[in-house]
This record gives structure tokens, sequence and C-alpha cells, in this order.
């Protein structure tokens, strides 16, 4: 199991050279394609069957791309960048802000009473401090593996048989976990109250037929109009088209998202969960800062015999809490403030694109631009033309793809992909290390 993990997660030192050549298959099945066709270009020119006005023409209009295609592959370079910039502070902000938390949580809490005063047991609230130490790692572990894209069930919803590093992961989350947090509620739905007139008897494929109804309506009336207003209605009806075309899933996902939600389903934000369960805990902390000492005597204070068993009784009674005090909750709910901002942000940046009529066009310029390429250079460069033609497209091919590695920065076994796990596996390390440190 652990030789399989070892080999999906560290690439090869074959993949890591082609990686940092940008020689993914991609690129290389598009440099054989240009190459070939240069050759064969080439051969045709050497044969007479290629005029001289068709060279001269592809090269102007080679010159005229030049600049269309540097301004495309500029402006999508300079969206892929700053998605990766952007996923890279918000999940720097984010192993920090865990980490300062943990180193805070693992020293500032106090036990109230002092249990060297009053004789009591502190494994309680130390125990407490335990989870709530736990509970900050398992928040930065959970927000990389549903950045991953992997969907977190409930614990016995796991195969037992699977040994992929998704199981793991999820094992690892879930020994973080405080018992009865992530558990599997077995009482059946849970009540919603329904919202904005939906019913929730109402099935998914017949809300979807109901939004397509209204939009073939919407259509029909729209193309009733004046024969004034044809040109523009089907300028309408075609920019319609390219949005169906693009964004058809887009009913389904706000249906899903509108429904009401099984209990028995498992939590969708894992994460925001375990931020609620944090902020809870620090609640009751800071309350117990706020109340007043404890009227007990303590154990160590002289007495007398008719009195020993009352102040033993109280003593009993008194159990042991942790308590946080107010500018130190205050740092600690900004902390969560902040982790729950940036967790928004990754979220954000997770399910929006780049335009994708920007990678269209991007893409048809860059294949016009190949295709009248050798053309412009069998002339000039005879056999030679492929070889430059490759080059050439190497170039803008690595680029392009590079472009798209840099546009989803959560991909596993991409280097260039932000470091999820390791940075999720400092965190949890430092809160063993935290843990094991209290007594």
């Amino acid at each position: 199991m652990r030789r399989r993990m070892q080999h999906e997660l560290s690439p090869s030192p074959f993949r890591q050279l082609t990686a940092s050549l940008l020689l993914d298959r991609e690129v290389i099945a598009a440099i054989a394609v240009c190459a070939l066709y240069s050759a064969a270009v080439v051969r045709l020119h050497m044969e007479g069957g290629c005029p001289a006005w068709l060279g001269s023409g592809a090269t102007k209009i080679s010159s005229s791309l030049a600049s269309v295609l540097g301004l495309l592959l500029a402006f999508r370079s300079n969206a892929s960048a700053g998605r990766w910039d952007a996923s890279r502070k918000a999940w720097t902000e984010i192993h920090g802000q865990a980490r300062v938390l943990i180193r805070m949580l693992s020293t500032a809490p106090t036990i109230k009473p002092p249990p060297e005063e009053f004789g009591i047991d502190p494994t309680p609230a130390l125990q407490k401090q335990r989870e709530v130490l736990r509970l900050s790692a398992a928040f930065a572990l959970a927000v990389a593996i549903q950045l991953f894209g992997v969907r977190i069930p409930y614990p016995a919803e796991l195969r037992l048989d699977d040994d992929s590093v998704e199981r793991v992961e999820l094992l690892a989350l879930y020994s973080l976990l405080p018992h009865g947090l992530y558990a599997e509620d077995k009482s059946g739905l849970r009540q919603v109250v329904p919202s904005s007139n939906l019913s929730s008897g109402e099935s998914l494929d017949k809300l979807r037929s109901g939004l397509r109804r209204r939009r073939a309506r919407k259509e029909s009336s729209s193309s009733s109009s004046s024969s004034r207003h044809k040109s523009n209605n089907k300028e309408f009806s075609e920019e319609a088209r390219e949005k169906k075309l693009l964004h058809d899933a887009d009913d389904a996902d706000f249906l899903t998202a509108i429904l009401p939600r099984s209990k028995t389903l498992a939590p969708s934000n894992v994460a925001l969960d375990i931020l609620t369960e944090l902020q809870l805990r620090l609640d009751q902390m800071y309350t117990v800062s706020q109340q007043p000492s404890t009227p007990a005597t303590p154990t160590s204070a002289p007495s007398s015999e008719a009195n020993g068993g009352e102040e033993g009784r109280k003593t009993a009674n008194i159990t042991a809490q942790l308590s946080l005090a107010a500018p130190l909750y205050a740092h600690s709910t900004g902390a969560l403030n902040t982790l729950s901002a940036r967790l928004t942000e990754l979220e954000a940046i997770r399910d929006t694109t780049t335009p994708p009529l920007l990678r269209i066009h991007l893409s048809h310029v860059l294949v016009i631009n190949q295709l009248l390429l050798p053309f412009s250079l069998a002339q000039t460069l005879g056999w030679w033309t492929p070889v430059a033609a490759g080059l050439i497209a190497y170039v803008f091919v690595a680029l392009y793809h590079l472009a798209e590695s840099l546009a989803q920065p959560f991909r596993r076994g991409d280097l260039n992909a932000l470091p999820l796990r390791r940075w999720a596996a400092e965190v949890v390390r430092e809160a063993k290390e935290a843990e094991a440190s209290i007594s």
C-alpha cells in the first residue's frame, strides 16, 4: 500500500524531466503533428505544387496574426497566473493562521479552578484542549481534501478494501475529529423549512423541465417581434446558443443547491463545520473565564472536623474547565474569521474558471498560425522547416498548456499545483507535537 501511494504521489525522474521542459503528452503530440505537416508542405513545395503567391500570402497573414496571438497568450497567461497567485496567498495564510491558532491554544487556555489548589482532576479539561488542537489541524486537512475535489463521506460509508490515497487522507481526517462530531445520523431526514415556494417533494427532473419550458417560451416570444428587430434577435439567439453550450449544466447545479438536503447525505463543507465547532468551543472557554471564581474552599485550607465533610462534598462537585481570557479569545476569533475568509476565496477559485471563449479563440488562432507557418518558411528553409515549425509549436503550445496548468492549482501530481498535502501534514504534525506537550 505504501509503495502504491509513493508511486501515485511521487513523480518519476522521467516525469520530472519532461515536466521541467514543459513536454506534456499534449505538447509532444502538437510538436509531432506540426513537424509531419511541415514535412508534407515542404514536399509539396519541392514538387512545385505550392504557388509563390501562397507562400507570400501566408507570410503576411502570419505576421498579422503574431500580434493577436501574443495578446491572447498574454491575457491567458496573466489570468492563469493571477488565479495561481491568489490561491497561493490564500493557502499560505490558512497554513500560517492554523499554526498560530495551534500554538496559542496549546499554551493560552488555563484550567479554572486551579487543580492543584482544589485537588480536582484536570483530565477532562486537558482532553478538551487536545480536541481543540486536533480540530485546528483537521480544518487544514479538510480544506486540502475538499480542494482536491474529494467528497468526504461518513466514516461508515468508507470502503474498507480501498487502499487509494484518498482513503488514507480521509482516515487521517477522521482520526483528528472528536468522537460523535462527524457520525451519521440514523434518525432520518433533516427537517427543512421550504423557502421560495419550492416544494420539497418536487423532483429535480420536473423543475429542470419547467425551466426549459420557460426558456423556450421566452425564446419564442422574442422571435415573434417586429421585422426591423430581426437582426438583433438573431444575434441574441446566437449569443444565447453559445451561453447554453458553455453553461448548460448551471440549471442542474442551481436546482441541486436549492432543493432540501437530506441529513443522511454527508455534509458538503466539512471544513466549515469544523470552524463552527471551533468557534463554539472558544465561546465556551471565554464564558468560563467571565464567570466568578468558585466560592468553594481549597482543600489545602485548614478546616475543622465538623465542616470537613461538607467542604469535601463542595470540592467533589467542582469540575475542571478550560478558560480563555478576553484578549486571547478575540485573537483566536480573529484567526477563525481569517480562516473562513480564505476558505471562501479558495472555494471561489476552485468553482470558477477563466473565460472559456478566450481559451477557445486562442486555440483557434494558434491552429491557424501553425497551419500557415510552413508555407511561409518552406521557400527559405527547405527541409529545415519541420524543425523550425516544431520549435515554434513548442514555444506556443507549451505556454498554452502552462497557462492551463496554472489555472488549476489544486490538481494532484502536477508540479505547478500548490503543496496542499505537504502543508496540511505540517499543520497536523505541529498539532500532535503540541498535544504531546500538554500535561
